[in-house]
């Protein structure tokens, strides 16, 4: 059953207590604190439009300023005269130019003196244009590719326990270990008999065409001129040779024979420009060991020459004299054996010369 409270007899009823009134104190302090209150609101107020004003005031007074200041204009970058940069331009075309130039000038002439016939005096040429050269202040490095080594021989050089072109072809040695000096003052990579083996041997070598022209590249920085003295075959040394070279320099005597030789030349140039070297060049042909008893004989022989070939026919021809085939056996060069004698290749050394650049 829920439970059921009865009041007591003679009790009060319960009431609640009424709400004290505010303390009087409180109340003014809180009325204190918004009076404060407003009175900071009204005075940030007051700041604030203060400053607002001094800013325009400010920026009136800096717009008024720019405007009654002068006008200060950038000064433009100050134009070259047409006159000066053509100069300038036309300064700077023509250093390009001679450097250019003078890039055409230094390049090493490497030239292959050849014949595949013997007895032309080729070596006896190669020699006496080599020492002229130097006469003429030219750096000069002569190659003897040829395996009998008549030129190496001629200049007295001594290749017992040497390297020569035979050790370089191989890979036995640097270029430089194997750079000899001579009398006259021209360097030689000389050759033996050894080289005769180096076709053989190197026969089925990849790229052996090449060879030579890989000795030639290592060292034409150093030279103004490179001859490179041939054998009296069309083999593999006279093909290292031409791939090597820049020009070949063919010397011919005056007789039929020897004009025969130039035509199958004509065809392994041909052959050489196609496949090897395109740059390869005919620097012209040297008449050597003419005879001024048998003028008329040399006539015709020079005319077959030029009616057959297209080929520059250097105007010096080389006379065939004691001094010029006696030189070599004493070890010396004609301009040192016999100055006198020597007209004819300084003639011919001039005309190589002149050629330069072209």
């Amino acid at each position: 059953m829920p439970r059921t409270y009865s009041r007591r007899a003679g009790s009060t009823p319960r009431r609640h207590a009424p709400a004290k009134p505010a303390d009087a104190t409180a109340a003014k302090t809180r009325k204190k604190k918004s009076d404060e209150k407003e009175e900071l609101a009204a005075n940030a107020s007051e700041v604030v439009e203060d400053a607002e004003k001094k800013v325009d005031a400010e920026v009136t007074a800096s717009a008024s300023e720019k405007k009654d200041a002068p006008e200060k204009k950038e000064k433009p970058a100050e134009k070259e005269p047409k006159e000066k940069a053509k100069e300038k331009a036309k300064g700077k075309h023509a250093k390009e130019k001679s450097e250019k130039t003078e890039k055409i000038e230094h390049k090493t002439r490497v030239i292959a003196v050849v014949n595949h016939k013997g007895g032309v005096g080729k070596t006896t040429c190669t020699m006496d244009i080599g020492a002229g050269l130097r006469r003429y202040g030219k750096t000069v490095l002569f190659i003897d590719a040829d395996p009998q080594g008549s030129l190496s021989l001629g200049l007295g050089i001594d290749t017992k326990g040497k390297n020569t072109l035979y050790e370089l072809l191989k890979g036995k040695c640097r270029p430089e270990k194997a750079i000899m000096k001579t009398k006259s003052g021209v360097d030689i990579i000389a050759a033996d008999i050894m080289l005769q083996a180096a076709e053989g041997e190197l026969s089925n070598e990849p790229g052996r065409d090449y060879l030579l022209s890989e000795v030639v590249d290592k060292v034409k920085d150093k030279y103004d001129y490179i001859l490179i003295d041939c054998p009296p075959a069309l083999g593999m040394l006279t093909l290292n040779a031409l791939v090597a070279a820049t020009e070949a320099l063919i010397v011919v005597k005056p007789e039929f024979y020897s004009i025969q030789g130039i035509k199958q030349l004509e065809e392994t140039f041909n052959v050489v420009r196609k496949r090897l070297n395109k740059n390869l060049k005919v620097a012209g042909i040297v008449i050597n060991m003419y005879d001024a008893r048998r003028k008329q004989k040399n006539k015709e022989a020079i005319d077959a020459i030029q009616e057959m070939f297209d080929e520059h026919i250097f105007a010096s021809s080389i006379r065939n004299t004691a001094a010029v085939a006696v030189s070599p056996s004493e070890h010396e060069d004609i301009f040192a054996y016999s100055a006198k004698e020597a007209s004819d290749f300084d003639a011919l050394v001039k005309e190589i010369i002149d050629m330069e650049g072209k």
